[in-house]
């Protein structure tokens, strides 16, 4: 009887998110957000103004705006919402350091209000300065503690916290590439070309439009020439032979946050560290601030996500790049940088694997909202591996069984949980448990049949059939062994 079989499995598996800038404006058209009595109150050709400027935005005309909110604060230069307002309208046009100038203005008139700091936050986060970023975001916190945005910036506060975690103190933005910030925490690649990938169909999604499906795969094309042939990219319709699935989604409520445009989930090859095993991209069809997803937006998050899938797993530190940590709604820049041109090919060089650590560390690759089902379904299925190493498998279950209760569909955690329930299997027939070795053989196959590692369903079978001709059962064990030899295992 061979019995001396161990599961690879597939423990480790990461997210790396794309996460937006949000933007508040200071009030509505009415009532108006009273400003604090020590400062001039607006005359009525201000407040004129001011609402005219809030319906150009309502109707998503940020320039338009902007003209309106300066003749109010022209009009009444202690004005506060219409500095605020005036911050959000240039932070759409891109226009970033006069838009900070405004909202400083805001706050410095009155530090009470939120939709002040929650924009100026942003104004930060777009530029780069996140310790400045998330201290402006606290304070929108601080102040609305129930706000409607305070669970997307708690989100974002998360992400933005983790982002410095994850650089690890390395901020070159100026020099020719981006490689150390990129590998800060290790490195993961692809071992062999082409990487086969597929694209699912988003026609049954809401919001989805035919055009999306050409600028993701442009996105690939674009990493594809830039990688100067160290990568090569196969698209294929069968998802069961791609090593990379891309998909749409236009609700955040099972992403790892309330402030991402899109996320990339990493698993690496259990049997070889700093190899990437598979990857799956999830793209929204709509940004979560609820407009319509613009093209050169949509563009820019898909090179974004298209580049943690191929290998880039930090960020870059300059706004410029594709890889910079975050993409902002009304972003006009699609198209990759010299920065992540020269990255890419630095990653996939013979050198890097030289001077870059293979493999990553888990703990730092934590994005988002900790208290997300995905995050917490993560932390659950990289505990089983510290478990694991322990020899404590009986508790590895345990956390494996509560991740794929929070989320039933998710492979890596199905893999994981199968391979273990196939050793169980395996040790139980060992000592003659054939009852015990059943159960877990029974439970394992399917979800291997559904995870991402399936180099260990042929092992499974072929244990499970030992157990059925040793327990006098031909007709189940004809059925498993017709299936191993469609597997080529038999």
């Amino acid at each position: 009887m061979r019995l001396k079989w161990s599961a690879r499995l597939s423990l480790l598996a990461f997210l790396i998110t794309t996460p937006l800038a949000v933007y508040a404006q200071g009030a509505d058209v009415t009532p108006m957000v009273a400003q604090p009595a020590k400062l001039t109150q607006p005359n009525k050709e201000a407040i004129a103004a001011y609402n005219a400027g809030v319906i150009f935005m309502q109707q998503n005309k940020p320039k338009e705006a902007t003209e309106k909110f300066r003749q109010a604060i022209q009009a009444s230069p202690e004005f506060v919402n219409a500095h605020c307002n005036l911050g959000t309208a240039l932070m759409l046009q891109g226009d970033t350091k006069s838009a900070e100038t405004e909202l400083k203005q805001a706050v410095s008139l009155n530090p009470t209000l939120s939709a002040a700091w929650a924009t100026l936050g942003s104004c930060y986060q777009v530029q780069g300065k996140t310790k400045q970023a998330i201290d402006a975001l606290n304070k929108y916190l601080q102040l609305s503690p129930k706000g409607v945005l305070a669970p997307k910036i708690r989100s974002l506060v998360a992400s933005l916290k983790n982002e410095l975690t994850r650089s690890g103190g390395v901020d070159d933005a100026t020099a020719d590439s981006y490689l150390r910030e990129a590998t800060g925490n290790g490195m993961e690649r692809w071992s062999s070309m082409p990487i086969t990938v597929y694209i699912k169909p988003g026609t049954d999604i809401p919001s989805y439009r035919p055009e999306f499906m050409d600028f993701l795969q442009q996105a690939f094309a674009d990493w594809e020439q830039a990688s100067e042939g160290k990568i090569k990219i196969e698209f294929v319709s069968d998802p069961s032979k791609a090593q990379i699935t891309c998909s749409w989604t236009n609700t955040t409520k099972n992403a790892i946050s309330s402030a991402e445009g899109g996320q990339t989930m990493v698993v690496p090859d259990p049997a070889s560290a700093g190899k990437i095993l598979t990857a799956a991209v999830s793209l929204l069809t709509v940004p979560p601030s609820g407009n319509e997803l613009g093209s050169p937006y949509a563009k820019r998050v898909d090179l974004h996500e298209v580049g943690h899938a191929l290998g880039i797993l930090g960020h870059s530190t300059n706004p410029e790049d594709v890889m910079f940590h975050t993409v902002v709604p009304g972003e006009n820049r699609a198209a990759l940088t010299s920065r992540d041109r020269k990255t890419i090919v630095e990653l996939y060089s013979d050198e890097a694997t030289k001077t870059v650590k293979q493999g990553v560390d888990p703990s730092k690759m934590v994005s988002g909202d900790p208290t997300s089902t995905i995050n917490r379904v993560l932390l659950l299925n990289n505990d089983a591996k510290t478990l694991i190493e322990k020899g404590n498998y009986s508790l590895a279950i345990e956390k494996l069984e509560a991740a794929h209760k929070l989320d039933p569909a998710n492979e890596v955690v199905c893999s994981n949980l199968g391979s273990i329930y196939g050793n169980m299997g395996a040790m139980a027939m060992a000592v003659h448990n054939f009852s015990g070795a059943d159960n877990f053989f029974k439970k394992a196959i399917p979800l291997v049949q559904h995870g991402t590692n399936k180099i260990n369903l042929v092992p499974i079978l072929r244990g499970y059939s030992q157990l059925l001709h040793m327990t006098n059962r031909p007709a189940e064990a004809a059925k498993i062994d017709n299936q191993l030899k469609s597997l080529g295992g038999g």
